[in-house]
């Protein structure tokens, strides 16, 4: 049965990513991470008009809840461990929102520009409509242009650098072999055809890290 707050997710199983890492940043009761869930909505200035313990009982049930909450949820755990974790970590839609000027910006360092593609990346599978009905700002495009021609990417300093897996060539090469892939897709069958089979592969992938 659907609620207004949350519509089930499509397996409707127990949201074991999201125990694991509220378990991992010390929450030790529901009611604890529903009060800095609430706190993170107000401090985007957006406070949500209900929060409490249920709710977080719903969520690990595997409910997904509406609007950007699950930015909020992502937003509490960040903090609370100091590391960046997304909606996706969660097996959460990203409901539609991404920041309105995301990739206007030409980033300062090779982690911004990778954190800006992933965000546009997963905003546009999952249907966002800022990425399909956006209009496109010409002065932006103006400037991000000359700051790539006179502007070198910095590298982040060692402090600055997100932990986890190292990427070695096999990795890259792994990765080559995919894009190469979805090109002969793009030409022999158009970029619709390509563009589902990304998105269905993103999908698979979600569920095994989830």
């Amino acid at each position: 049965m659907r609620t207004r707050s949350a519509r089930l997710s499509p397996a409707h199983t127990p949201n074991e990513p999201l125990a694991q890492l509220m378990l991992e940043a010390g929450f030790d009761s529901r009611k604890s991470f529903a009060r800095a869930v609430l706190e993170e909505s107000r401090r985007a200035g957006e406070p949500l008009r209900h929060c409490d313990h249920t709710y977080v009982g719903r969520w690990l049930e595997g409910k997904i809840p509406r609007g950007k909450t699950p930015v909020f949820i992502a937003a509490a755990l960040t903090r609370a461990l100091g590391r960046r974790i997304t909606p996706a970590d969660l097996g959460m839609p990203l409901s539609g929102h991404v920041p309105a000027d995301t990739g206007f910006a030409y980033p300062e360092t090779s982690v911004d520009a990778i954190e800006n593609l992933a965000a546009l990346w997963g905003a546009d599978l999952e249907g966002a409509r800022l990425i399909r009905a956006g209009q496109v700002d010409r002065a932006a495009w103006s400037e991000t242009s000359l700051r790539w021609l006179v502007n070198q990417l910095r590298w982040p300093d060692e402090a600055e650098r997100p932990h986890g897996p190292r990427v070695g060539m096999a990795d890259v090469d792994r990765f080559r072999a995919t894009i190469d892939l979805f090109v002969q897709l793009d030409n022999r069958f158009g970029g619709g055809h390509a563009r589902l089979g990304g998105w269905c592969l993103s999908r698979v992938a979600v569920h095994q890290v989830s």
